[in-house]
């Protein structure tokens, strides 16, 4: 119990990597893991907002879908929207960071991110108009 009061109050100082090491201290088996895993997905999603590089914004944000078991729908729909636009983000970036060498496989990959980008939120609009651009440039 004091490992999870613990976990609940570093992220809710905003210390993420310690809530992320507190819960996941709180064996699978416990009584108390499914509310481990509820702090665990709310850290990742604190983390990758709050990350500067957008590699580890999408990884902490796949995590924080993975601890996500889907009861909280609201939840569910932050992570997946916020996934959405780091990874919209990372395509541009790849892109914007093409050589002349590098520029047919980079846009292939940006165009199955942005794809992704829109599965996880129909609604980013900045990733359907890039992935329209990515496909009318090949």
């Amino acid at each position: 119990m004091r490992i999870l009061q613990a976990a609940e109050q570093a992220f809710k100082d905003e210390r993420y990597d310690q809530a992320i090491r507190e819960a996941s201290r709180i064996p699978k088996t416990s009584i108390l893991s499914g509310k481990a895993r509820y702090v665990l997905a709310f850290a990742y999603l604190g983390r990758g907002v709050k990350a500067e590089n957008l590699e580890r914004s999408e990884s902490d944000l796949r995590k924080a879908l993975e601890f996500c078991d889907g009861d909280d729908k609201e939840l569910l729909d932050l992570i997946k929207k916020a996934l959405s636009e780091a990874l919209g983000a990372r395509a541009v970036q790849m892109v914007n960071g093409a050589t002349p060498y590098t520029q047919a496989e980079i846009a292939s990959k940006a165009q199955k991110m942005l794809q992704e980008a829109l599965i996880f939120n129909p609604d980013n609009e900045n990733a359907r108009k890039n992935l329209t651009i990515l496909r009318q440039n090949p």
